[in-house]
């Protein structure tokens, strides 16, 4: 995400909604940042991170389906001069194995 303006509009309307075994487990959207806690490389110049955190507790050993959605709720311009219209913008399933 190019700016810190454009970045700012996003976290007013998109959602993330992370679910691990059918459960949806609750989570905080971050502030836009520049750059991720986590090693990830940074892309191009003026570039901006949006990214939520969860607390998983008591998960069990073994293996858990999980499915990461993301959620637009208004229009949302791309960065571009296009938009992306409400709905679901993308989803990750995946799964976790827990030691």
């Amino acid at each position: 995400m190019l700016g810190k303006q454009l970045a700012d509009e996003w976290t007013t309307a998109l959602t993330v909604e992370l679910t691990i075994d059918g459960q949806v487990i609750p989570g905080k959207a971050q502030p836009p940042s520049p750059d991720l806690p986590h090693n990830c490389p940074k892309d191009s110049e003026g570039s901006y991170w949006l990214y939520s955190t969860a607390i998983i507790s008591g998960l069990s050993s073994g293996r858990h389906d999980a499915t990461v959605a993301f959620n637009v709720l208004r229009p949302l311009p791309d960065g571009y001069g296009g938009n992306y219209v409400p709905g679901q913008l993308a989803k990750q399933t995946f799964r976790i194995t827990a030691q």
